[in-house]
């Protein structure tokens, strides 16, 4: 089989594009004009070079940031066409405005990454190769400078300065009390983005389920539950959030994933606090991005809910 420059090059990484030749083969009939483009990556699928070969379309997506906004390439994994149906297109195309993106999400688990783009609507989450978040970074850097959250510069490794309230109060230097890895982002946050204001801290707790019937409840406590940690920043155009990919983990497995939330503070739209249906004790922050939501879990006792629902809905009027 004739090999392919494509194959040639094809490996786990997370790859810019700056050139034609550079754009996968199954993305080359939609329009890219990559002379207009802010950075452009291509998302290889989750499969070993040895099961790759030259016939096969070897790329996921193809994610294009220009001046209007964001457009996402993605694979068909095996299109069914019906007998006689015109064939479906071999890929699906979102295209974003700036004014339609209200935040975006990184998170990795050693090489289990996953960058998720928030929007007033259905969000869009794409999988890549966690040895590849220099580059991941890179690009939600840029997008954050774009979506108008205050951003004034984006350095070469992605690092965000950003345009706050110079009277506004900095952040403690004391390290919150949550575990190494965590106090190790905290202190990048605040390095990165020195306008950053640490807000609230939501430290790891072991909660338990309830259920009306007791059987289903002694199940599910069988294995202990806990909330995991966050850590809440503002520079009062953004909220950052610092957390772990899941918000509540079952059993003694240990917990790798870091994940950063950045969301544009004039997209909530509003913020609910109620008490989980499922967990004790309990509460949860959902914040409103038109027809979208985000839920930041907190356990009884913290007035974190209470402090970053005032200072949202506030900062949301004023912006």
């Amino acid at each position: 089989m004739q090999r392919t420059a494509e194959f040639d090059a094809f490996g786990p990484w997370v790859d810019e594009v700056t050139d034609v030749g550079g754009i996968p083969q199954l993305f080359r009939s939609h329009p890219i004009d990559l002379t207009s483009a802010l950075l452009a990556i291509k998302i290889p699928r989750n499969i070993s070079r040895r099961d790759a070969d030259p016939s096969m379309d070897l790329y996921d997506h193809l994610i294009v940031v220009d001046e209007t906004g964001v457009t996402i390439l993605s694979r068909v994994v095996d299109p069914r066409v019906r007998a006689g149906a015109v064939p479906a297109p071999p890929f699906t195309t979102r295209v974003l405005t700036w004014s339609e993106v209200t935040g975006v999400t990184v998170s990795t688990e050693f090489v289990d990454g996953l960058l998720t783009l928030h929007t007033t609507g259905a969000a869009v989450t794409v999988p890549f190769n966690g040895s590849s978040v220099s580059t991941v970074d890179r690009l939600v850097a840029l997008v954050r400078s774009r979506y108008g959250a205050g951003v004034t510069s984006v350095g070469d490794a992605g690092q965000v300065r950003r345009a706050g309230d110079p009277d506004a109060p900095r952040a403690s230097t004391g390290l919150p009390d949550v575990e190494r890895e965590l106090q190790g982002v905290h202190r990048r946050v605040l390095s990165d983005e020195p306008q950053m204001r640490h807000l609230t801290t939501q430290q790891r707790t072991t909660v338990r389920w309830t259920h009306p019937r007791a059987l289903v409840r002694l199940a599910k406590n069988l294995w202990p539950t806990a909330v995991q940690t966050s850590l809440a920043y503002t520079d009062g155009r953004e909220l950052l959030v610092v957390h772990r990919r899941d918000a509540v983990v079952r059993g003694h497995k240990p917990v790798y994933s870091i994940a950063r939330t950045a969301l544009r503070v004039d997209s909530i739209t509003g913020t609910d606090i109620a008490d989980s249906a499922e967990l004790v004790g309990v509460r949860i922050l959902t914040l409103h991005l038109g027809d979208a939501t985000i839920e930041l879990l907190f356990t009884a006792g913290s007035i974190a809910p209470e402090l970053l629902a005032a200072r949202l809905d506030r900062a949301a009027h004023t912006v």
